[in-house]
């Protein structure tokens, strides 16, 4: 098992594609975050200044979750696009050690790099402000939840991207509806469910319930809150990684 992680770290930093959607998933929070604090106009008041830097982290921080989603999707669908899969699975007859190997990297990848970026983000608007005499704490209100939250969306997404890659073992068609799932696709869904007069069944549509999760922490009629929103959308890319196990072990490489 430990042999194939490494072989598949090998490969995960040498596609340059990988490099380019982490990079940009780790920058653009911790840019937009340093323009907000260096050019902002603030109050002073310390609180809901946390909590504002905060809300401005966690939403550029979806940004970097679907990112790095994409990366994971995009490390196993090209291997299928370019036939490298399969010296894979015949140095590694076992296809589950080799799909477990890369879920494992995967998901170890994504939780540094969504932490590095969190609080990388949260340290850079900490210093600019405390230059301007304006203080934010880590600690006020429901700021280091939404963060620590942020993280674990980021790990189910690209769990989710794996799975949808599983199934779909095409790389732009993969991309295109992981990133289109919760932008329309869920949003169609919500639309129709009000249509026909069961809107309340929208909170539990999966990924919109794990966004949801992370910016607010109280269930209710329209969200299932922190953290059942999270494991309810974790529940379902289970469901869907099992889905595409069961049907991988199935098809040809």
């Amino acid at each position: 098992m430990i042999r194939t992680i490494a072989s598949e770290w090998i490969k995960l930093r040498t596609i340059l594609v990988h490099w380019v959607l982490a990079i940009i998933a780790v920058a653009f929070p911790i840019v937009v975050t340093g323009l907000a604090a260096a050019f902002g106009d603030f109050d002073g008041s310390f609180i809901s200044l946390s909590e504002d830097i905060s809300g401005l982290v966690v939403g550029t921080g979806v940004v970097t979750a679907m990112l790095l989603g994409a990366m994971s999707a995009i490390s196993l669908t090209s291997e299928y696009g370019n036939n490298t899969i399969r010296p894979t699975f015949a140095a590694t007859p076992s296809r589950m050690r080799v799909h477990a190997s890369k879920l494992v990297l995967n998901t170890v990848v994504v939780a540094v790099l969504a932490l590095v970026t969190m609080f990388g983000a949260w340290f850079v608007a900490q210093v600019i402000l405390s230059g301007r005499d304006l203080e934010i704490s880590i600690g006020d209100g429901d700021v280091l939840a939404s963060m620590v939250s942020l993280v674990a969306l980021a790990v189910v997404v690209s769990a989710f991207g794996y799975a949808l890659g599983l199934i779909i073992r095409n790389s732009p068609a993969t991309v295109t509806i992981l990133l289109l799932w919760p932008l329309i696709i869920e949003n169609l869904v919500a639309g129709l469910l009000s249509v026909v007069g069961a809107g309340g069944a929208t909170k539990w549509l999966p990924y919109s319930a794990g966004l949801l999760a992370v910016v607010d922490d109280e269930s209710g009629s329209d969200t299932l809150g922190r953290p059942m929103g999270l494991v309810w959308f974790a529940a379902v890319v289970v469901i869907l990684l099992a889905g595409g196990l069961t049907l991988d072990n199935r098809r040809d490489a």
